[in-house]
């Protein structure tokens, strides 16, 4: 398992990827892999960033746990924070037949997430929001 703590900062996302990506390599995961799965780390990191937190603080920090499972392969990713209780679950998907002039703003990342990942799950505990996603390798 591999787990990293940045601060509540867009500018840190670079290391999030980064480090991301070096932990898919040791397991020589493909390249759309990787890029789905970056998109949707990248999605959830920055609606933490912009929601999750009132003000900006030193002291804001997000723990993202990267892990591996076997049989089958599956990449399991836990976002872990202190900001406001939010399940990105609960929220009604978009109406994606809709065009875009008609729907309402939002939403369409948390649906990505939900129909990419294999299994997401929410809690709030210890006064920490926790996300897991989990996806099989299957590519």
């Amino acid at each position: 398992m591999l787990d990293i703590v940045v601060k509540a900062n867009k500018k840190e996302l670079d290391k999030i990827l980064d480090t991301f990506d070096v932990y898919l390599d040791s397991r020589n995961i493909s390249k759309t892999f990787k890029l789905r799965l970056s998109m949707i780390l990248e999605e959830i990191f920055t609606n933490i960033v912009n929601h999750g937190y009132e003000m900006e603080d030193e002291n804001n920090l997000i723990k993202i746990e990267y892990k591996f499972e076997e049989d089958p392969l599956k990449l399991i990713v836990k976002f872990v924070d202190k900001g406001t209780p939010f399940n990105p679950l609960s929220s009604n998907d978009p109406d994606i037949t809709l065009n875009s002039d008609e729907r309402e703003v939002g939403g369409l990342g948390i649906f990505l997430i939900k129909t990419y990942v294999d299994n997401t799950t929410y809690e709030f505990k210890d006064d920490r929001n926790i996300l897991t996603i989990e996806k099989v390798v299957d590519e």
